[in-house]
């Protein structure tokens, strides 16, 4: 009897293992997707516009060489690039007018660099902190008081473009 104790708990601990390892990967779309996008300043001036997302063939981020097309950089009379596709984090910036959203023709879009997955499976599901700090708020239209939104999209390295997202309402204060 003693001997079945044993045959059955060594059963019991492989059915286990054989369950756990038969856990699924993650699956999303090859589209990427944002969620939760939070804006933020410390006290130490730093500006994030942070979010989560998802993309289900990994291939999110650009690096300092991604310079090709269609990743090249084509400069307009501002010295802005005309390419979309040079960055891939797209931000536009609102300004309450009159209780009216006007959307401002400032250039706040910018690059994340790539993110790098191993092993078979390549989705991807996490969180980006985009650091503002650069631009906010002395490249930008706004005063004290301003009540002023952002939206974003990202584009990942094959063009797949997420869906846009909106802060709340950003009342500036000092």
């Amino acid at each position: 009897m003693h001997k079945n104790y044993k045959t059955y708990y060594l059963i019991i601990f492989i059915s286990i293992l054989w369950i756990a390892g038969c856990k699924k990967p993650e699956s999303f779309p090859i589209e990427p997707a944002i969620t939760e996008l939070t804006f933020s300043r410390s006290p130490e001036e730093k500006v994030l516009l942070s979010f989560r997302f998802t993309d289900g063939d990994g291939d999110l981020g650009l690096n300092a060489e991604d310079t090709l097309s269609p990743f090249g950089c084509q400069p307009n009379a501002n010295g802005n690039c005309e390419n979309k596709y040079y960055n891939n984090i797209l931000i536009n910036q609102y300004n309450k007018e009159n209780d009216v959203w006007v959307k401002q023709n400032i250039e706040l879009n910018g690059r994340f660099l790539r993110i790098e997955t191993t092993g078979k499976n390549k989705a991807l599901n996490g969180e980006i902190d985009f650091d503002m700090s650069d631009i906010f708020p002395g490249n930008l239209a706004v005063n004290l008081g301003d009540t002023i939104k952002y939206e974003i999209q990202i584009i990942d390295r094959t063009l797949h473009e997420s869906n846009i997202l909106e802060t709340n309402d950003i009342i500036l204060t000092p």
